[in-house]
């Protein structure tokens, strides 16, 4: 039996970004590199962060990183697990634990882009309440469009009569 461990940071350190940098080129959907510096640059003015490391034997398995665009949308912008481990459902568990946190932290939308062609990660999406907001058809070939997804959260009773919700960008 894996021993399963979910780590959350709230910041990112020049080692995890270096680790997380490295660990980015085993990701075949992941087509471009991102340094430690393009990786670090991209959280640093951010007012809050979520970094998820997901572990399995203590190894880096998968990942999801997440920053504020207001006070109450959270983005979710980059994650994923290597393709030998993808079977563990750590990509659901992470997308549940950066709900769980998004909601402690108030925030009432999380919003996420992904393309037309990673269809069980649209299809995770969809399956958890998710739902499409915005499509970018700028693409020749359709499974390269990306298509921007939102999902309301409710952080407490008294939330749900303030009607709140996402705002497209």
């Amino acid at each position: 039996m894996k021993n399963i461990t979910i780590k959350e940071l709230t910041t990112l350190t020049a080692d995890t970004a270096q680790q997380l940098s490295v660990f980015i080129n085993d990701i075949p959907e992941l087509n471009r590199p991102l340094s430690p510096e393009q990786l670090l640059e991209r959280l640093a003015h951010q007012k809050k962060c979520l970094i998820l490391l997901a572990l399995v034997d203590n190894q880096l398995a998968g990942f999801k990183i997440g920053y504020s665009l207001t006070e109450r949308h959270f983005y979710s912008w980059l994650g994923a697990v290597i393709p030998t481990q993808r079977h563990l459902g750590l990509a659901k568990t992470m997308l549940a634990e950066q709900e769980a946190w998004a909601r402690e932290q108030q925030f009432t939308c999380i919003s996420v882009k992904t393309f037309n062609e990673f269809q069980p990660m649209l299809l995770m999406l969809v399956k958890n309440g998710y739902q499409i907001a915005a499509l970018d058809p700028s693409n020749q070939d359709i499974s390269l469009n990306k298509i921007e997804l939102h999902k309301q959260l409710v952080c407490k009773e008294s939330d749900k009569s303030q009607n709140i919700t996402c705002k497209h960008k």
